[in-house]
């Protein structure tokens, strides 16, 4: 090679990767091309080629097909500034009679034009480099996770609220102690850098465990991210609900702030093991590799209507476990007097009039006929009677209305 050439070494190329910069990496590469294109080496395209194939050696591994990619697009970008070069000579040869001086002024914006040339081949070579090491990347540490159902909710830029659950949900005293419980700890762990609990909420559905999780985010000023059943299925499906359960965990561990991740209907892939199909086991053993050692980054919360299938394992990772039972005939006084507020005080369309339904007794009779039923029922159940007198043109809950709802819900549950 010609004095003055410039290769890039094994080193330098492995430096770069490690640090996952690939603009850099294409920057260096066609720095190389500039710079042996303006010190006239002859060899400019063995010695691109040189520095792809360290390229190859530092990519080997991480990707098929990724050194062919550099390899194709570094041998372009020599071709391209050959051409350049030989444009810049023939314009010379073009004019014999032409002085030094003149040509000695032509030469910086030959300059320009192979740096211009560098530039857009160094772009193109970010793009092509990008289909094949990039997307994972960016998919890993720019972007939400697919695995996230719900988008992710930043609470109060990382500052903690105070709450009192009993001020924002509707259950009973035991329950509530127990919420109010796991609120304070998660603070004070953030507050002074320990290692989060993770928590097992089983229940019927309905009963408020996906409500606490989120109030449980925002007292604790972190990150929240909910991943539900049906979408960790598509991912078990397509065969890939490993490598997006990793790039969740390794998403969620860059937050300042700490992250909650849900895990909604947990038995999907967190059950005993020997129920579970292929795919399932192995999300189940990425799972199980992640939650090994505590963590002062993340909390996992799961969720699940029956506990008793739950992994051994997993279990012994899940701290802290809380019941969220049916409302007690307290809690369901409480629970429909809140939502006949809200449903009928505040009304769309034509008015009902909702008076006898709001007397005590009424509410307390309805209260005991809807024993065991969840909240969310409870809400369904005061939707209904508003909407049975619109489709009855009656405009008022009467108690043949409220018999005839109230006899459907506990057929449905039936």
């Amino acid at each position: 090679m010609c004095g003055g050439a410039l290769a890039i070494d094994y080193n330098t190329v492995r430096i770069i990767l490690m640090k996952k910069n690939i603009l850099l990496l294409s920057f260096v590469l066609m720095g190389s091309v500039v710079f042996n294109e303006a010190a006239g080496t002859d060899d400019v395209t063995h010695n691109v080629v040189i520095n792809a194939e360290s390229i190859e050696r530092a990519l080997r591994g991480v990707g098929d097909g990724a050194g062919d990619a550099v390899i194709r697009a570094s041998e372009g970008a020599a071709k391209a500034g050959s051409n350049l070069g030989k444009m810049l000579t023939n314009i010379s040869e073009a004019f014999p009679t032409m002085g030094k001086d003149t040509l000695e002024a032509m030469r910086p914006i030959g300059g320009y034009l192979v740096k211009g040339l560098g530039v857009y081949v160094a772009l193109m070579l970010t793009y092509k480099l990008g289909e094949v090491l990039g997307r994972k990347y960016i998919a890993r540490y720019l972007f939400e996770p697919k695995l996230i159902d719900k988008k992710v909710s930043r609470w109060s830029l990382g500052r903690q609220k105070s709450i009192n659950i009993r001020d924002r949900m509707v259950i009973s005293d035991e329950l509530a102690k127990d919420l109010n419980y796991i609120i304070k700890i998660t603070q004070n762990i953030k507050k002074n850098g320990g290692f989060f609990e993770h928590v097992l909420l089983y229940g019927a559905p309905g009963t408020g465990k996906t409500l606490f999780a989120e109030l449980l985010a925002e007292s604790s000023g972190m990150n929240y991210a909910l991943i539900s059943a049906a979408n960790v299925s598509q991912f078990l499906q397509k065969g890939t609900a490993v490598e997006e359960l990793n790039n969740l965990f390794e998403w969620a561990a860059k937050s300042k702030n700490g992250t909650i991740i849900f895990f909604d209907e947990a038995e999907i892939f967190l059950a005993n093991r020997g129920t579970l199909a292929n795919e399932a086991q192995n999300a189940l053993g990425a799972f199980l590799a992640r939650t090994g050692t505590p963590s002062n980054k993340i909390m996992i919360i799961c969720t699940t209507n029956r506990p008793e299938v739950i992994d051994p394992a997993v279990r012994s990772r899940l701290g802290l476990s809380v019941e969220f039972k049916a409302p007690d005939f307290k809690a369901r006084v409480a629970q429909l007097k809140m939502h006949i507020k809200n449903v009928f005080d505040v009304q769309k369309g034509a008015t009902v009039n909702a008076t006898h339904l709001k007397n005590e007794k009424t509410v307390a009779e309805i209260a005991r006929k809807l024993e065991g039923v969840s909240g969310r029922t409870i809400q369904k159940c005061v939707n209904r009677f508003r909407q049975m007198a619109l489709a009855l043109d009656k405009l008022v809950v009467d108690d043949q209305i409220i018999a005839e709802v109230i006899g459907q819900i506990l057929k449905e549950r039936a």
